[in-house]
């Protein structure tokens, strides 16, 4: 867990069904038995999130929300399309 104490970031990178989820949800549960802060959210439902905050004068501080967590597991960046 030394990457959350230096605070970097990991990447996994693959093609489709290799493993890179159960990869992203394995160190999470690891964080979170670590006693980490840790969310996982899907990117497309991020952005959808954020969009709405952004919208409704609130992105502030949905963002200080999300950057409360020690680990934050974002999954399928890059899998569909970004309408920003």
């Amino acid at each position: 867990m030394r990457f959350v104490e230096n605070k970097e970031n990991v990447v996994f990178l693959g093609t489709p069904g290799v493993g890179k989820t159960h990869l992203a949800v394995f160190w999470g549960m690891i964080a979170a038995q670590n006693r980490y802060s840790t969310y996982y959210i899907n990117c497309h439902h991020l952005i959808t999130q954020l969009n709405k905050a952004h919208y409704e004068n609130w992105l502030q501080e949905r963002l200080k929300n999300y950057a409360n967590y020690k680990v934050l597991i974002i999954d399928e960046i890059g899998y569909l399309l970004m309408d920003m």
